[in-house]
């Protein structure tokens, strides 16, 4: 019990120290970060927290910044980058062969197994599921 009470002691003087400001390595603005949870919709960039922060700190606050959650948006941003290329590869393979080619589209795996698929062009098909994505993008930014 002795040791930790003598830990306890060193760090809490070790703190005050880095706190008062002593070291010229360490930016005061290090010392005196705040993170904010729950943070309204209408605040969630880095402008505006920062004049609110500004209108409630006068001349007080060096930075703020806004960290958000983009799960969603990344994944629907992957699958719209297959679809980029996959059109991107159509379009080349029809201007190179000057015809316009089919394949089967499944919408499901229960489609697959039971054959019962679609024939599509590949520009038209994957020009319309960009744009859905697109839209999907649209929709998740709000």
């Amino acid at each position: 019990m002795y040791l930790l009470d003598h830990e306890y002691r060193n760090y809490v003087a070790w703190r005050m120290e880095f706190m008062s400001g002593t070291d010229p390595d360490v930016p005061a603005q290090a010392k005196c970060t705040v993170i904010l949870d729950n943070v309204p919709p209408s605040l969630q960039s880095n402008v505006a927290l920062e004049s609110y922060c500004d209108m409630v700190f006068p001349n007080e606050v060096s930075s703020a910044n806004c960290m958000l959650s983009l799960g969603e948006l990344e994944s629907i941003h992957a699958e719209r980058l297959k679809v980029v290329d996959q059109l991107e590869r159509a379009v080349a393979h029809e201007m190179i062969t000057g015809k316009k080619s089919e394949f089967t589209h499944y919408p499901s795996l229960l489609a697959r197994l039971t054959c019962q698929g679609q024939r599509v062009e590949p520009v038209a098909f994957y020009a319309r599921v960009l744009e859905e994505l697109n839209g999907k993008v649209a929709k998740t930014q709000q």
